[in-house]
């Protein structure tokens, strides 16, 4: 259905003689097959509300039920932090991937890391008094390759590089 919907929306632009050249849309595969095949002219772009709706399901999906437990409060800042990316990427695909790998280095409460285009949180500094409030995650755990290992399983790697550089927001 969702196929349909999509091969008469795009068929009802081009029949106005309109050119699409970027198609945004969610993660849909037979969307992505569709693009790919048929339309592998057109640049396909991955919807961010969608990307972030599917990331916090994967939170909520995490086992073992601890890690869940403190990876939990931080839904909110990881939802908006897909969505600050599409908007500081300006357009850059690299910038838009180093700076959502950047999130896994804040949430353990380190603020500069190494990289080639994003080295530090876009934040100012956090007062101490913000710095205790906040549970961070646990940087040993990195080491240990339960925590953050873990934790990686819900950043879309393979879908980072194809998010919307914009949003309907702008457009409007």
């Amino acid at each position: 259905m969702e196929l349909i919907g999509f091969q008469r929306s795009l068929a009802s632009i081009e029949a106005a003689d309109l050119t699409a050249g970027v198609v945004v849309a969610d993660r849909h595969v037979q969307i992505r097959k569709a693009m790919a095949t048929d339309h592998s002219d057109k640049k396909h772009q991955f919807d961010v509300w969608h990307l972030s709706k599917s990331i916090k399901k994967k939170i909520l999906a995490i086992k073992p039920k601890k890690l869940l437990n403190e990876v939990k409060p931080w839904i909110p800042s990881i939802c908006n932090h897909i969505w600050y990316c599409s908007r500081q990427a300006e357009g850059d695909p690299d910038k838009l991937e180093e700076t959502w790998r950047s999130l896994l280095f804040h949430i353990s409460n380190r603020h500069t890391f190494p990289g080639k285009i994003v080295t530090q949180c876009g934040h100012p500094p956090l007062s101490p008094d913000d710095i205790r409030k906040k549970k961070w995650l646990n940087q040993d755990r990195q080491a240990n390759s339960t925590g953050h290992t873990s934790a990686r399983s819900f950043l879309p790697h393979r879908s980072i590089g194809n998010i919307s550089l914009h949003d309907a927001e702008i457009l409007s």
